[in-house]
């Protein structure tokens, strides 16, 4: 395994039986609602523009969340475009220049 190795979702993430992950919102950003939402973030000068996305991308989320949910319910982005964010290579590949594409999926109970 790589040292910079990584995942964006913990992998015993809404694994438990009895959970089913559901989306609650989904988003298409594109270069210049990307950039606006990295700097609402916090996000400041950062090389790495896959991070800066990633941490946007949790940030929109997160304010997806209804308030009185927000301590009962994890929330994960889920991102699925552009091809270069998800590539082996996502550091290198991947600018903000191509947006961000996903969904933001809360993890609930079926009982």
């Amino acid at each position: 395994m790589q040292a910079n190795s990584h995942e964006t979702i913990p992998a015993q993430w809404c694994a438990d039986e009895g959970t089913l992950p559901k989306i609650i919102e989904t988003f298409n950003f594109d270069k210049e609602a990307l950039i606006n939402m990295i700097a609402k973030c916090g996000v400041v000068d950062s090389d790495d523009q896959w991070h800066a996305a990633t941490s946007a991308a949790q940030y929109y989320c997160e304010t997806q969340l209804p308030k009185n949910l927000s301590q009962q319910l994890s929330i994960m982005p889920i991102i699925t475009g552009p091809e270069a964010y998800n590539d082996k290579a996502h550091h290198s590949l991947y600018t903000v220049d191509e947006g961000l594409v996903g969904g933001c999926v809360v993890c609930l109970s079926t009982e």
